[in-house]
């Protein structure tokens, strides 16, 4: 996955990444912060530290986050942990897909599709997402989420397997 914004108004950037950044920016190899069971809060106080953050300006349309796994897993459902504050551009996903990959020799199948249209549209503040996959299994679960707004901000993934 990129690493998070980093500019001169804040920082939202995945400071604990403990794999590597290649020149590009792209964090392969490690865990971090979102995975570290350490939610946010209020994302716009002095510290946003739990926060990861990406501008749909620099990054693109979508967010690619890659997480590879030891063994082959069975999913029932993936949990992201988001901010959503219309006032300061920065809103829950659109749409995701997920790519349930078997192994590295394998191209992606057809992703499982999820849009959290209720979500989206319900007020401000830090919730969880809850993606049900329904026993997906995946040594390679790919992720991509599509921005809503210029920002969007993770503090934690977890899955059910």
């Amino acid at each position: 996955m990129p690493q998070g914004y980093v500019g001169a108004d804040r920082n939202l950037a995945d400071e604990s990444y403990d794999g590597e950044q290649l020149a590009n920016g792209t964090l392969v190899g490690g865990l971090g912060q979102l995975h570290d069971r350490q939610v946010g809060t209020e994302p716009f106080t002095e510290s946003a530290f739990r926060w990861v953050g990406w501008r749909r300006s620099l990054t693109g349309h979508w967010l690619d986050i890659k997480f590879i796994f030891n063994e082959l897993r069975n999913f029932t459902s993936v949990q992201l942990h988001c901010a959503h504050f219309n006032r300061k551009s920065v809103a829950i996903f659109s749409a995701a897909q997920l790519f349930f990959v078997q192994d590295q020799e394998h191209e992606h199948h057809q992703p499982l599709e999820y849009s959290p249209s209720g979500e989206i549209s319900s007020g401000r503040g830090v919730r969880w997402i809850v993606i049900p996959v329904q026993h997906q299994t995946a040594k390679i679960l790919h992720i991509r989420l599509f921005f809503a707004s210029e920002w969007l901000l993770i503090s934690e993934i977890e899955f059910d397997s």
